[in-house]
């Protein structure tokens, strides 16, 4: 009687292990499963956050750029595309690569089929002293409380952005990516001037 009892015990505790046993992995598989979810949805509205940022990067809203010669461009509603040059009049580089720019798109600003303007955080009289010293036939601006900087989020000098004519931003650029377009720089401006679509904002 007693062996039956110990018998009926040992399988009862086996069977309580075995199910603690099943219980705790059912329970690891769906904590499992919880957090793979999480993860998904975290990554979905992760990609719908960057979907929506790109689709606000694509157009620009009302922006007034003022030239220091007076000369004002609404970069929503512009007749031809602008290409914006973002530098410090103290940086190597930065000079570089606005000669090299104006170099590559010369026939375009003679054409006036573009405008090509230096945009610097300098105030009015040093960004005039700058257009004097490199003497190219360009536009500059001041931009000395970064108001244009931060509407393109512009993080590091030189920075390349084109605006198409209907307020698209065709390109935008650090010196490093920059690169890549350089070749196909005159191609994405003759684009940007044969698009006719409208601005979205219209």
């Amino acid at each position: 009687m007693r062996k039956r009892f110990y018998l009926f015990l040992s399988i009862a505790i086996l069977l309580i292990v075995i199910s603690l046993f099943w219980g705790y992995h059912n329970y690891k598989k769906v904590n499992s499963l919880i957090q793979t979810n999480r993860e998904l949805i975290e990554t979905i509205r992760e990609l719908s956050s960057q979907k929506e940022k790109k689709s606000e990067r694509d157009y620009i809203s009302h922006l007034v750029l003022r030239t220091i010669d007076g000369v004002e461009f609404d970069l929503k509603r512009n007749e031809k595309p602008i290409l914006l040059v973002f530098l410090n009049t103290g940086c190597k580089t930065c000079i570089d690569s606005l000669f090299r720019t104006y170099y590559e798109v010369e026939d375009l600003v003679k054409q006036n089929v573009i405008n090509l303007i230096g945009v610097g955080m300098e105030n009015e009289e040093m960004l005039k002293i700058f257009r004097k010293r490199i003497n190219l036939p360009i536009q500059y601006s001041q931009d000395l409380f970064a108001r244009i900087h931060k509407a393109f989020q512009i993080k590091s000098s030189p920075s390349f952005v084109l605006i198409g004519k209907n307020g698209k931003i065709e390109l935008k650029a650090d010196v490093f990516s920059f690169e890549e377009e350089f070749t196909n720089l005159k191609k994405i401006i003759l684009r940007a001037v044969n698009d006719k679509r409208g601005s979205i904002y219209n």
